[in-house]
């Protein structure tokens, strides 16, 4: 395939997976990532680096704004990105030693279990209950995540007039886990990093995201760079992603306020649940 007609297909893809991202609160990497080796036979190490240096633009776009309505904890967030940048570089380096077929399984099973969550918030979304459900959570559940949250040593942190007692040790062992998946991966890991942090942390739903955005920022520029020193960027293929992307999140910005929360999930479960298909169907033919 042509390099120019290569490289524009793959802009109208990633701007396609910018807008789905940004509507649905996740950096699009889960979808890009399999695509760009799949169907555009792209190196598996040169699309994980890339990818993850291209969502470092959309992310900060995404900090800025948030950080203008009060909603990203830098304190926190500096906490949660330091264990994390580790966890990203140990990501990069791990990646080198697994095979092509073993990161797309990984991948496909990420979109799985990510298509099923937004299917199931579909069906279980009704009118006039989404902010019930948002600050409601099963006593089960909350007795599981009181447990997690008093592993000592714990750290106190003021936000205005609220304060949150956070486990150093639980901080630690997230922080280099979602660091991880994003330097081995290629993906922001903000879909499961957000909820985490609201029920792990007790931090406010528009806290969590405009937090984890930053931090996302933190480790695409981290893993970015340790990709960069080891060959691992395609500089033509990233200007594409990084501008498309760009355009991706402000359209879908736009967009999500349009939409349904109800459509939303439906039409992101249904894209990643194909996405898993194709992942699965071109690893077995």
């Amino acid at each position: 395939m042509d390099i120019v007609l290569q490289l524009v297909l793959i802009g109208l893809l990633a701007l396609g997976v910018a807008i789905l991202g940004n509507i649905g609160g996740f950096g699009g990497g889960v979808i890009l990532v399999p695509s760009l080796i799949l169907i555009f036979s792209i190196d598996t190490k040169t699309a994980v680096g890339t990818v993850l240096a291209a969502l470092c633009l959309p992310a900060l776009v995404g900090t800025i704004g948030a950080a203008r309505r009060k909603e990203v904890d830098f304190k926190f967030g500096i906490l949660f990105a330091i264990p994390s940048s580790a966890g990203t570089i140990s990501g990069v380096f791990v990646v080198h030693f697994l095979t092509d077929q073993t990161v797309l399984i990984i991948m496909g099973v990420l979109a799985f279990i990510l298509s099923l969550l937004m299917l199931y918030h579909s069906i279980k979304n009704r009118k006039n209950d989404t902010e019930e459900n948002e600050k409601t959570v099963s006593t089960e559940q909350e007795s599981f995540w009181k447990k997690i949250t008093k592993m000592k040593p714990i750290l106190k942190i003021q936000k205005g007039e609220k304060s949150y007692d956070i486990s150093v040790s639980l901080i630690f062992l997230s922080g280099v886990f979602f660091g991880l998946l994003s330097g081995l991966l290629g993906i922001s890991g903000g879909w499961i990093q957000t909820p985490f942090m609201i029920l792990a942390f007790g931090l406010p739903p528009l806290l969590a995201s405009g937090t984890s955005l930053f931090i996302i920022v933190i480790k695409a520029l981290v893993g970015g760079i340790t990709h960069m020193s080891l060959g691992n960027i395609d500089w033509r293929l990233l200007a594409m992603l990084t501008v498309t992307m760009f355009f991706g999140a402000m359209i879908g910005n736009f967009l999500k306020g349009k939409m349904k929360g109800k459509q939303i999930s439906w039409i992101l479960g249904i894209t990643l649940l194909t996405i898993t298909i194709f992942i699965f169907v071109s690893i077995l033919v």
